[in-house]
């Protein structure tokens, strides 16, 4: 199941960028905006459950919301 995941993800979000180089700030913000994310689908009735929350960098995004479907 583990390499499902790593599979799905890698699909669905990219590859990781390991190269990527971030500040503590810039790490921190992109926790605090995909924390608002994942507290919006929380909190909206009728939204799709939260599968995976993630800061780590990938494709073109610094981080991701994953909700199941």
């Amino acid at each position: 199941m583990e390499d499902f995941e790593y599979a799905h993800d890698r699909v669905s979000m990219g590859v990781g960028r390991k190269t990527l180089t971030m500040s503590e700030k810039q790490k921190k913000l992109t926790a605090f905006h995909e924390g608002g994310h994942a507290l919006i689908s929380l909190l909206t009735e009728g939204a799709m459950p939260l599968h995976k929350v993630t800061i780590l960098p990938r494709g073109g995004s610094l981080g991701h919301v994953k909700c199941f479907h």
